[in-house]
């Protein structure tokens, strides 16, 4: 490292108050009639404490011991302060007028206004168009001779002569602005961390202090509402093609200066904004490395549907059904590729849907607490003495039976006493329902009779569950089922009318639902139910066939059947693509008859 010698500096002058260390070094090269004075290493980048104490030889150092922030150097770390541009001058032609030496905050990187006049710093040379260098020959002339005193300055914005005065106050040099008090007290790194991050929150790649200083003030003038803009722009304009955009990907520079680069009081107010806009606008699950959100972030963040259901263990249906119902709060995104994708507000999500499930009990739950069989349950469900969400689609899905209506059945005989033994002139309901209560449309009008007040229960078996416990009188059963025994004989219920058509349960449910099999709803004893009359089903045989008895008739499977009449531009009434094995439902019409007839024609002359 190259000193002059302070014995060959004839002059030494006084450092003015607001004067940087760099100004300094030129200007005392300048008086002593030097080129420059070398400090530093080759490029003289580095203004250090030392080596300013060997050019004074006096205690003219403590002015920037007091200030450290006006040092180059950092002699912690032996690296050059990244606040400082040393590349070329800035000045204020105005200043320079006034006293004829180098401002400290002129030679910040990220400063680019004069505070005192209200002007643009000057960067360039008005003649040449070019940079000014530190080493030029004259401290006030460029290098092609002209007078920076004679520049022109264009007038800064007020916001951004706001932000000057903030930088001047964080140097020592002015008294703290009223309009910025978010950054009131600030220390001049914090300062430029602040700069940094809101300057390049629209163009992360931006290296133009300048310009960077410029966006900072407009972001901090109109605060918070021009950075929530701003975050809201980045927002619409890096939107995913396809899949689910991460926070972290989505920001970039923006979210790593608040949760990588800097440490967390540096940009507190900040911070806070921009979790208030992840609170307010993303709609997206957060990032898997979340930790560094606070809990009110957390508390409102989306996560999709799929993981929910996942993590309530439930069926992603019986979450779309809570969602239609409003139950939870969610949002359909259409992501630019057209696909849509479904999240849900994981705020209080698995309270509220625990809540909501535990209103809802399974079918083997319902056999338990009424102590009689599922078959029984489930014709309880049919007559409406129990309530369901919704209609059970196939055999592999669950009952959902509600809670209220099972245990408001099991309150009808909770004022009945308990007893240890059932007389000869009792019976019990969970012998009655072994043998007594042979159709499954017995029970439902049983209970309807205890509603109406035909029939009581006079008392409860102890340690017999539910319904099952309850005690009639031998002679008022008898006389209500004397009553009940001719409408046993008139109709089915779905559940039966499937055991006549020898089908399952959800595709005789289908056949009433399409209307193929005539239905009859009837309300008897309070209860609304659904029956299927013997002229229904005599009515359903005359006028269908099903797909699997034309191929037990041709020795063949039902998907060839399907397949065979398909070519003869013979189609099904109703197709059920959800059974395990394809069946399908023909009407007898004279198209089909004809057709059959002519596939059975064919397979007799094949035989002979």
């Amino acid at each position: 490292m190259k000193l002059v010698e302070p014995t060959k500096l004839a002059i030494r002058p006084y450092p003015f108050p607001d004067e940087g260390a760099r100004g300094y070094v030129q200007r005392l090269a300048t008086v002593n009639g030097l080129r420059c004075i070398q400090v530093g290493n080759s490029t003289g980048n580095f203004i250090s404490l030392a080596e300013l104490k060997g050019l004074l030889d006096r205690d003219d150092s403590e002015h920037w011991i007091n200030h450290p922030e006006y040092i180059y150097w950092d002699e912690r770390t032996r690296r050059s302060s990244p606040v400082w541009y040393w590349k070329s001058r800035k000045f204020c032609p105005q200043c320079l007028k006034e006293s004829r030496h180098w401002r400290v905050d002129w030679e910040l990187k990220w400063m680019a206004v004069c505070v005192k006049h209200n002007v643009e710093l000057v960067e360039t040379c008005p003649k040449c168009l070019r940079p000014v260098p530190w080493n030029a020959q004259l401290l006030y002339e460029c290098r092609c001779g002209f007078d920076l005193t004679h520049a022109h300055a264009t007038p800064c914005l007020e916001e951004e002569q706001k932000l000057g005065l903030t930088i001047q106050a964080s140097l020592g040099l002015a008294g703290w602005p009223e309009s910025l008090k978010q950054l009131e007290h600030t220390s001049l790194h914090k300062l430029i961390r602040v700069i940094d991050c809101l300057g390049t929150l629209n163009d992360p790649c931006s290296s133009n202090p300048k310009q960077i200083f410029k966006q900072a003030a407009e972001c901090l003038g109109e605060w918070p509402s021009k950075y929530r803009s701003a975050l809201i722009g980045i927002q619409n304009e890096r939107k995913c093609e396809d899949g689910v955009p991460s926070i972290r990907q989505t920001f970039g520079k923006a979210y790593t200066d608040l949760y990588s680069n800097c440490n967390h009081d540096d940009l507190e107010f900040v911070r806070s904004e921009f979790e208030a806009h992840i609170c307010d606008n993303w709609n997206w699950p957060l990032d898997s490395k979340s930790s560094c959100y606070p809990k009110n972030v957390k508390s409102r963040k989306w996560i999709p549907a799929t993981q929910a259901s996942m993590e309530l263990n439930i069926r992603y249906r019986r979450l779309a059904a809570l969602i239609s119902e409003g139950n939870i709060e969610s949002q359909t995104v259409v992501l630019p590729s057209g696909r849509k994708y479904l999240s849900v507000r994981e705020m209080d999500l698995k309270k509220t849907i625990r809540e909501i499930i535990t209103n809802k009990i399974t079918l083997f739950q319902a056999t338990q607490m009424l102590g009689i069989s599922e078959k029984r349950v489930k014709s309880l469900i049919e007559a409406g003495v129990l309530q369901t969400d919704s209609e059970k689609q196939s055999s592999a899905e669950q009952w959902e039976i509600s809670r209220k209506s099972l245990l408001e059945l099991l309150a009808i005989g909770q004022a009945a006493p308990e007893i240890d033994e059932v007389g000869k002139e009792h019976l019990l309901l969970k012998n009655l329902a072994r043998s007594g209560l042979r159709t499954s449309s017995v029970l439902p009008a049983l209970i309807g009779g205890i509603v109406s007040g035909r029939i009581e229960v006079e008392a409860r078996l102890r340690n017999v569950p539910g319904i099952s416990g309850w005690v009639f009188a031998a002679s008022k059963y008898d006389h209500w089922k004397k009553s009940q025994v001719e409408l046993a004989e008139d109709y089915y219920s779905i559940q039966e009318s499937a055991e006549v058509l020898q089908v399952k349960q959800s595709v005789a449910y289908d056949l009433a639902k399409h209307g193929l099999l005539k239905t009859d709803i009837i309300n008897r004893n309070g209860f609304s139910s659904a029956i299927v009359t013997k002229s229904n089903i005599d009515q359903f045989r005359h006028q269908y066939v099903f797909g699997r008895d034309l191929a037990s008739e041709l020795g063949t499977s039902p998907r060839k059947i399907i397949q065979l009449l398909n070519e003869m531009d013979v189609h099904p009434t109703l197709a059920l693509k959800k059974a395990a094995k394809p069946q399908a439902v023909f009407e007898k019409t004279s198209e089909l008859m004809q057709c059959w007839n002519a596939v059975l024609e064919r397979k007799l002359i094949s035989k002979k």
